[in-house]
């Protein structure tokens, strides 16, 4: 047997400039630039992979357990560096000395993990990884100065080696239809391009609540807003955007006063801040539930989410800084400085940018999410004010623009610089965008005399010019609007409720809905980061003493399609759509050519003459079947068909 030994490379996975040789007449080829010649077709090709194809398992690879040990069939994967994984033959695995075709041993997690559960089994994650090893040694004929070893590996193997893990690989980031479906598959009318000249909104509902309802987020699938209401024991409540029913809850582990609720903008729960630290609601299922609690002895205020709900940007009321939460560590991963003053923060709608206001002046600090060392002072206001802004950000193109909205003051910082207005008769409490930029929302709380104006203020974003306004309860706190649509959700923090307004933009341009920008600006963004090394292949449940209960690929395989395979998946999905949906009737059929009738012989008292032959009496028709026909004697019913037997 040929010995192999390992052969371990650091693999840069940012991107960087490519470097090829140039060849010239007479030029001196050594090592260093044959393995250039290698490296650069090698690093090419896996960054295409990466890429365009992605990580997971492209065939084969099976899991099953046989006569009481564990195979991994031959198969191929492409791991998260875009490197090809294939593995030529069924291999047997021992998991309690787990042996790679390098000849070593990586070992399985000892027994008294931490991860096992209350049975005193255990969950692992069974994966295949990319390994080279180095073969086919002879002796070194010539040899530098730096080199003492007698022989020298002649031949590279691009092999693969097992790895198991403790309990199962973190959930992945959401996919395109949590990210974007909102935006590409609007509900209700949508309207193409052009300016807007005006909206038809209304007040379309009123949710009844006891308490103050403080803060309102809108999930990024836009199916439910969370409410926040501070009372003596605060609850969540969870609305179905449609109905406007809701769940609630009460956790014990969020306390008076609340803070805010965040969704981040590509999907994940909902985030709740408060006086104990920060609540995490799962809202995907039929009901909302509370999955964890964390930082306890911390007091939370504003907060804006991203990465899927793994990073929480939170203003530490005490410090006055912005706390970077790492969600699933449940810890703080760093502190960021708003001066000892920040007042409320925002992330933008691609997840790449966070906005912090800071100061009696409401300074918009920026910073990028994947470098928060980085920041940009925005400036903010001439004056200063002791009452907090309402920070939000437009989509403006691919880029972002800060809006921030004190009293009847409203200061934005677009591409020609930054600039402060006066707006007419309001006193701002919350503002919001929606999901194209064109609408800004402003919650408005104004006292006159004796005389309240509690209104929800809509304007042009591009002109800032008024639209309407639409009466709300007692002092509106808050305004999330569904993305991808114009309803919009207000919180009115002494009113005991939550005001839903819909209805729709007019524009003096209407065409049709242009789903290929709306995808090319939500899929905008840097390129995504490798997560790992190694391709996930099945979870695999051991008993107390190592023994294989249950093996499930599909709890953490990642499958990469074809194009073939693809292609039938959309033929079939179309047929079901027929079966489904009912195909619509298409022309009657052309009456078959019936020969002529025979003609009636004369009767002996009748004279006259036959019919000519060249123009025949046609036959009776048939007697017509029970119930209308489709497309004749009644309307079509789609997707109904006859039962097998049933009369006709």
């Amino acid at each position: 047997m040929t010995q192999m030994k390992d052969r371990t490379r650091t693999i840069q996975p940012a991107l960087t400039a490519p470097r090829r040789n140039n060849y010239y007449y007479a030029k001196m080829m050594d090592v260093l630039h044959f393995e250039m010649e290698q490296r650069y077709g090698q690093e090419m090709r896996w960054l295409g992979n990466r890429l365009t194809v992605g990580s997971g398992v492209l065939c084969g690879l099976d899991v099953a357990v046989k006569d009481g040990a564990l195979w991994v069939g031959p198969g191929a994967a492409i791991d998260p560096l875009g490197r090809e994984i294939l593995v030529p033959v069924a291999t047997a695995i021992d998991l309690a000395a787990l042996e790679d075709p390098c000849g070593e041993r990586p070992g399985i997690p000892s027994s008294d993990s931490d991860a096992g559960d209350g049975d005193g089994g255990r969950t692992l994650t069974l994966s295949v990884c990319y390994r080279e090893c180095l073969t086919d040694h002879a002796p070194v004929l010539v040899t530098d100065c730096q080199t003492s070893d007698p022989c020298a590996a002649g031949t590279v193997v691009e092999t693969f080696r097992f790895a198991v893990e403790e309990g199962l690989p973190e959930r992945s980031a959401p996919g395109l239809c949590a990210r974007c479906g909102a935006r590409l598959f609007p509900k209700g009318p949508v309207d193409g391009p052009g300016s807007v000249t005006g909206v038809e909104l209304e007040v379309v509902g009123t949710i009844l609540l006891d308490g103050s309802p403080t803060a309102v987020a809108a999930s990024p699938d836009g199916r439910v807003v969370v409410v926040l209401n501070e009372r003596e024991q605060p609850a969540i409540h969870v609305v179905n955007v449609e109905t406007l029913a809701y769940e609630t809850l009460s956790p014990r582990d969020v306390a008076s006063t609340v803070g805010g609720v965040s969704f981040a903008p590509d999907g994940g729960p909902a985030l709740v801040t408060s006086a104990t630290g920060v609540a995490v609601v799962d809202v995907s299922g039929a009901r909302p539930q509370l999955v964890a609690a964390l930082l306890p002895d911390k007091r939370y205020g504003r907060c804006a989410a991203a990465r899927g709900g793994a990073l929480l940007f939170a203003i530490d009321l005490q410090s006055g800084q912005v706390d970077c939460i790492d969600v699933a560590g449940k810890k703080v991963a760093g502190t960021l400085d708003a001066k000892r003053a920040a007042r409320d923060v925002a992330v933008s709608g691609d997840g790449r940018w966070l906005h912090v206001t800071c100061g009696q002046h409401d300074r918009s600090l920026r910073f990028p999410v994947a470098d928060l060392a980085r920041s940009i002072d925005l400036g903010g206001f001439q004056a200063v004010d002791q009452m907090p802004g309402a920070l939000a950000l437009r989509r403006q193109g691919t880029g972002w623009e800060p809006f921030v909205a004190r009293r009847a003051e409203l200061r934005m910082v677009q591409a020609a610089g930054a600039r402060e207005l006066t707006l007419d008769a309001v006193d701002s409490r919350a503002i919001a965008f929606t999901s194209d930029g064109a609408l800004l929302y402003l919650a408005s709380a104004r006292s006159l005399m004796a005389e309240r104006r509690d209104e929800l203020v809509v304007y042009d974003a591009a002109g800032l010019v008024e639209l309407t306004r639409l009466p709300t309860g007692v002092v509106p706190s808050s305004v999330a609007i569904v993305p991808g649509r114009v309803r919009a959700f207000v919180t009115n923090l002494e009113g005991q409720s939550v005001t839903v307004v819909d209805g729709r933009v007019i524009r003096d341009q209407p065409g049709p809905f242009d789903r290929r920008r709306a995808l090319c600006e939500c899929t905008s963004g840097p390129c995504p980061p490798p997560v790992g090394c190694c391709v996930p292949l099945a979870a695999i449940r051991v008993d107390q003493g190592g023994r294989i209960v249950r093996v499930d690929p599909c709890a953490v395989r990642r499958r990469l399609y074809s194009n073939e395979v693809l292609l039938d998946l959309i033929l079939c999905l179309a047929e079901h759509m027929d079966e489904c949906c009912g195909r619509r009737p298409g022309p009657d059929p052309d009456p078959p050519n019936d020969p002529d009738p025979p003609d009636d012989p004369d009767p002996p008292d009748d004279p006259d003459p036959p019919d000519p032959p060249d123009d025949p009496d046609p036959p009776d028709p048939p007697d017509p079947p029970d119930g209308p026909l489709p497309g004749r004697d009644g309307p079509s019913v789609p997707g109904t068909r006859p039962r097998r037997g049933a009369r006709r």
